[in-house]
C-alpha cells in the first residue's frame, strides 16, 4: 500500500482514526472526509487521482449510495475511475446487490481488524 492514494469517506471519528493508523503503518497516503459532501469536494479539488475510495454507506447528508453514483459518473479526464469499496456494517443480499448495481468494486464489512483491513485494501489496490 506504500504510496497509494486512498480517500476515506466515513462519518465515525473512531473508525477514521483506526483507518488512519492502519494506513500510516502501511505507508499509504490517506485523505479523509467526514461527510459525502466533503468527500465529493475533495474529489473535485484533488490534484492527483486517488487509487481507491473507501466509502461508508450510511453518511449524514448525501448518502454513500449517492456519492458512489456521483463517483461513477464523473469525468476523470483520461484517467480511469478509481475503484470504490463500500465500508459498511450492512452485510446482506440487498446491500450487496445495490453495491454491484451501482458499480462498487466490493465491500468491507465493519467491524474489521487491522490485518483484515490491510488484506482487503491491498486486494482492491491491485
Amino acid at each position: 500500500m506504500r504510496g497509494k492514494r486512498i480517500l476515506l469517506i466515513e462519518d465515525n471519528e473512531d473508525t477514521r482514526a483506526f483507518v488512519r493508523t492502519v494506513a500510516r503503518l502501511e505507508g499509504a497516503d490517506l485523505t479523509m472526509a467526514a461527510t459525502g459532501e466533503d468527500g465529493l469536494a475533495v474529489l473535485s479539488t484533488a490534484e492527483e487521482p486517488f487509487d481507491l475510495i473507501v466509502l461508508d454507506v450510511n453518511l449524514p447528508g448525501i448518502a454513500g449510495w449517492d456519492v458512489l453514483d456521483d463517483v461513477r459518473q464523473r469525468d476523470y479526464e483520461g484517467e480511469s475511475t478509481p475503484p470504490v469499496v463500500l465500508f459498511t456494517a450492512l452485510n446482506d443480499a440487498e446491500t450487496s446487490a445495490m453495491a454491484a448495481r451501482l458499480g462498487a468494486a466490493g465491500m468491507i464489512t465493519k467491524p474489521v481488524g487491522a490485518k483484515d483491513l490491510v488484506d482487503q485494501l491491498q486486494k482492491y489496490l491491485g
